[in-house]
C-alpha cells in the first residue's frame, strides 16, 4: 500500500539535502565561506576570540574560586552518597541488565552497523578531518599548544612536576 506520509517526508528530506548541497557548492556558498574565513582571521575576529577567551577564563576562575563551586561539589558528593543516589545507581544497574536495556543495546548496535550509521560515521570523520585541517582547527591546535606550554611552565605546573618527582622517587 502507498504511504503518502512517508513518501512526502522522504521527498522533502531528499530536496533539503539537494538544496543544502547545492548551496554549499554554489558560488554564493563559496562567498559565504570566504566571508566567514575572512572575518575569523580579521582583527575584529581576533578581538572577539580574545574577548571570549578572557571572558571564559574570568568566568571559570570566578566560579572555581567561589563558594558556589564548593557548594556544588558538596551537594553532588552528598547526593551521590545519599540513599537516593544509591537507589538511582541500583535502578540504573537493573535497567541496564533488563530485557529493555538489552533491547536498547541491540537497537543501538543495529543502528551503528546499518548503512545509515555507517554514513553518519563517514560524514563525522570527513567533517572532523576538514575541521582539524581548517584555519580554525589550526588556530585551536596552536592555542592548545600555547595553553599546555603555559600551564607546564606555570607555578602550578612546576608544583605538579615537583610532586611527581617526589612521588616517583
Amino acid at each position: 500500500m502507498f504511504d503518502l506520509k512517508s513518501s512526502v517526508s522522504s521527498s522533502i528530506r531528499q530536496w533539503v539535502r539537494q538544496f543544502v548541497n547545492g548551496f554549499v557548492n554554489s558560488s554564493l556558498g563559496l562567498s559565504v565561506r570566504q566571508f566567514v574565513n575572512g572575518f575569523v582571521n580579521s582583527s575584529m575576529g581576533s578581538s572577539i576570540r580574545q574577548w571570549v577567551r578572557q571572558f571564559v577564563n574570568g568566568f571559570v576562575n570566578a566560579l572555581v574560586g567561589s563558594s558556589i563551586s564548593q557548594w556544588v561539589r558538596q551537594f553532588v558528593n552528598g547526593f551521590v552518597n545519599s540513599s537516593m543516589g544509591s537507589s538511582i545507581r541500583q535502578w540504573v544497574r537493573q535497567f541496564v541488565n533488563s530485557s529493555m536495556g538489552s533491547s536498547i543495546r541491540q537497537f543501538v548496535n543495529g543502528f551503528v552497523n546499518s548503512s545509515v550509521g555507517s554514513s553518519i560515521r563517514q560524514w563525522v570523520r570527513q567533517f572532523v578531518s576538514g575541521f582539524v585541517n581548517s584555519s580554525i582547527g589550526s588556530s585551536i591546535r596552536q592555542w592548545v599548544c600555547q595553553f599546555v606550554s603555559g600551564f607546564v611552565n606555570s607555578s602550578v605546573g612546576s608544583s605538579i612536576r615537583q610532586w611527581v618527582r617526589q612521588f616517583v622517587k
